[in-house]
């Protein structure tokens, strides 16, 4: 499948994503299922797979090429997000010999040779807070919105992204605010 193929495929989602009634939903309960049949049907499934985001990971979509610098609203979230890491629930700080939570980020190709970031973390993460964070992080807001629609439908799997099956990434760890100055210039 070549990259004009991919790109048109593209396309058509985002025109079928603008009826919230028919994409994905067309009476299919499982997102992933219905975008794992899209795959299958487009040839695709030797090279790209379907991956569902769990309660640990916080997926980004960037309509920015993967060779372009990520963009800074990520980044100023991203430091937001860092300062949570060593705080409880309420924003306390963590008690003395109680570990932090962490997390790392990775920057991955999409299907259309954009930029896909993934977040791992260590601790659940409820749905919602999730799709937020995504949201705050500048990833795509048409798929964040259609998430919350997903997810408050009942779909299963409402947050996913197409990946490539062979793909190495390299890992970068989310530090806590305690472990890193609080300058809001400084690069994570």
């Amino acid at each position: 499948m070549n990259q004009e193929t991919v790109e048109q495929l593209r396309d058509e989602e985002l025109k079928q994503g603008t009826d919230i009634m028919s994409y994905p939903l067309l009476g299919a309960a499982d997102h992933a299922s219905f975008c794992e049949k899209k795959l299958l049907d487009a040839g695709l499934t030797d090279t790209f797979k379907v991956e569902i985001a769990t309660d640990r990971t916080i997926q980004l979509d960037f309509d920015i090429p993967f060779e372009q610098m990520l963009p800074k609203q990520f980044f100023d979230a991203l430091e937001i997000f860092a300062r949570m890491l060593d705080v409880d629930q309420y924003g306390n700080p963590l008690p003395d010999g109680t570990a932090p939570k962490t997390a790392m980020w990775r920057h991955l190709k999409s299907r259309s040779g954009r930029s896909h970031v993934i977040i791992d973390l260590s601790w659940d993460m409820p749905q919602a807070e999730r799709i937020a964070w995504q949201a705050a992080m500048g990833s795509d807001f048409k798929r964040e919105a259609l998430s919350l629609a997903y997810a408050a439908m009942g779909q299963q799997s409402p947050v996913l992204l197409y990946s490539r099956k062979e793909e190495a990434a390299l890992y970068v760890p989310i530090l806590p605010a305690s472990h890193t100055s609080r300058r809001s210039d400084r690069v994570l």
